[in-house]
């Protein structure tokens, strides 16, 4: 083994113990937050609601375009796993016919990436009744809204509660009217350091393979609302608080009261909260692979390989609606590649050639506890928004003791897995001397995520719909009464007798991310210093990817690489 490779080693070694006890996420202390969600200690081995509802892929959909939406998690592509940015540049340089000595491939490529088609993408956590869709190319808050098939990214909220607007305004604070609208984008910078080695000095056929991406990454829902007044709403006595405390002051608009911040006896919000940008950088994951070259001549080979996933990148916390997330939703994963290479053509002088490349991988996703955001049933089905529902806290004779955000009793420690990850990639290389070029495809599917584990104890909190029933009557006496039936539009007949949320209310699907595929065209350019020993090389390489409907994310990608051969 050259020994200018050993220090190398060890400090890659060092990196991966470093970023495998990292904590997770730091907790931003910011826009009402009083504490961190984590979910290291909470989870009990045994779910609380045992009557589970199951969430399959047609859950929230719209059936007239495929847009899933009325969700409260999002789960983004990995960003560690990118098989354009892994072959580029490399492929030619690995699995070598007749090597018999150890020998290998460093690089690095430093990739940005960017989500485009916000709209679309926004549409996943709306939860309009009604089908529209902007007649402008900016949004639904500056403009009227023409009706169509597809989901709005926008909603109207009010002072009503009789169905008039998407959100009844008083479960954020609120008693104007407007609309609120989103625009979600995501951006990545990903450090991608990568180091293949062949040990065929050792044994024949034998490889390794190490990843160890660096993202950073920012989450920006861009959530605009067409109400900029700075009228803040008012509660009469009794309604948000106690008589006694007289009129309570709400918000002046409906993206004021979603920062989370507490007014009159509501208490601020814990989970789901909407307050700018979210940030996070860590280690993605950590890609390790124990491979074999089970065919191998002058035109080409095929390999397979072992493929770990340690989960060094961010626990999801649904602290906010749209919380930045690096990797796998910090999910270990099994698998295996498969791994060919082909000679397609080459001229008489030895100096040009076409190579046709295939690169697999498939992974199990074992579940993971996190904390994540769940929703309610109501009449037995799934209600949109519902997570944001206001409710009244009773004592064990059920007389009203104060109020609750469904937010904070829904947001809970749970297990989730996503049984198979796949990424496919096929590439044509032409080379030409030093100069080298390609253009390829790029698969990427997800299975559904399914919860294995729950463990939101909703029967204990002793809560019901509060919808427009007072705190307190006016004489100072508290009011008991609940609209079990109410949504987050439509308030349901009262009821005199206190109606308590139990765990078979809890739904699970909007906290669940359906089964999800892309496809991704790539293409790069690139020099290879073939003379020298050490063989640098360095290229650029661009892409776009198109998800299935907003399942997963449109975007584009453009990366600067560069490596050694040894």
């Amino acid at each position: 083994m050259k020994p200018m490779l050993r220090g190398f080693f060890k400090v890659l070694l060092l990196v991966s113990l470093v970023s495998l006890t990292k904590a997770d996420s730091s907790c931003n202390k910011t826009c009402s937050t009083t504490s961190c969600n984590t979910c290291s200690t909470t989870c009990s081995t045994t779910p609380c609601n045992t009557n589970q509802s199951i969430c399959n892929d047609t859950c929230n959909v719209n059936k007239c375009d495929g847009d899933v939406f009325g969700k409260t998690h999002y789960s983004m592509r990995p960003q560690d796993l990118n098989g354009a940015r892994k072959l580029v540049g490399v492929k030619d340089k690995i699995h070598l016919y007749g090597k018999d000595e150890f020998y290998g491939v460093v690089s690095l490529g430093l990739m940005y990436q960017q989500t485009f088609d916000s709209k679309k993408l926004g549409r996943w956590f709306s939860f309009s009744r009604t089908f529209t869709t902007s007649t402008s190319s900016s949004n639904c808050c500056n403009t009227s809204c023409s009706t169509d098939c597809n989901r709005s990214n926008c909603m109207t909220y009010g002072n009503k509660c009789d169905g008039t607007f998407d959100i009844y305004g008083a479960n954020f604070g609120t008693t104007n009217s407007g609309t609120i609208c989103f625009n979600p984008q995501i951006r990545n910078f990903i450090a991608d350091f990568d180091l293949w080695m062949g040990w065929d000095e050792f044994v024949c056929g034998l490889w390794t393979r190490i990843g160890v991406p660096v993202n950073y990454t920012k989450w920006d829902l861009r959530a605009c609302d067409s109400n900029s007044t700075s009228t803040l709403s008012t509660f009469t006595a009794g309604f948000m608080g106690t008589v006694d405390a007289g009129t309570v002051n709400g918000f002046g608009s409906l993206l004021q009261g979603w920062a989370g911040t507490a007014f009159g006896s509501v208490p601020g919000l814990t989970c789901g909260k909407i307050c700018g940008s979210r940030k996070d950088t860590q280690v993605a994951a950590l890609h390790f692979d124990l491979g074999y070259d089970f065919y191998s001549c002058e035109r080409g080979h095929v390999a397979a390989s072992l493929h770990f996933v340690a989960p060094t990148g961010t626990k999801p916390n649904d602290e906010f609606l749209f919380n930045a997330v690096s990797g796998p939703q910090h999910m270990w994963q099994v698998g295996g590649t498969v791994d060919a290479g082909y000679q397609l053509w080459e001229n008489c002088d030895g100096d040009q050639r076409l190579n046709i490349y295939f690169d697999a991988v498939v992974t199990h996703l074992f579940a993971a506890k996190q904390n994540r955001l769940f929703g309610l049933l109501i009449n037995g089905q799934s209600s949109l928004g519902s997570s944001w529902l206001l409710l009244k806290t009773f004592n064990s004779s059920k007389e009203s003791t104060g109020l609750q955000r469904a937010a904070n009793v829904l947001c809970c420690c749970s297990k989730f897995d996503a049984g198979v990850m796949a990424d496919v990639t096929l590439m044509l290389q032409y080379d030409c001397g030093c100069f080298s070029s390609g253009l390829g495809w790029n698969f990427w599917s997800r299975s559904r995520e399914k919860i294995k584990e729950i463990n939101c104890d909703l029967a204990s909190q002793n809560v019901g719909i509060k919808g427009m029933t007072p705190l307190q009557n006016a004489d100072g006496s508290a009011n008991n009464d609940t609209e079990s039936k109410s949504t987050i539009s439509k308030c349901s007949t009262t009821e005199t007798t206190p109606v308590l949320l139990t765990n078979d209310d809890i739904d699970v699907c909007p906290a669940l991310h359906t089964s999800a595929f892309s496809n991704k065209i790539f293409g790069f350019f690139g020099y290879n210093w073939r003379d020298c020993d050490w063989q640098p090389f360095l290229l650029i390489e661009g892409g776009a990817e198109f998800g299935q409907d907003n399942r997963a994310a449109n975007q584009w990608e453009v990366m600067l690489k560069g490596g050694v051969a040894f």
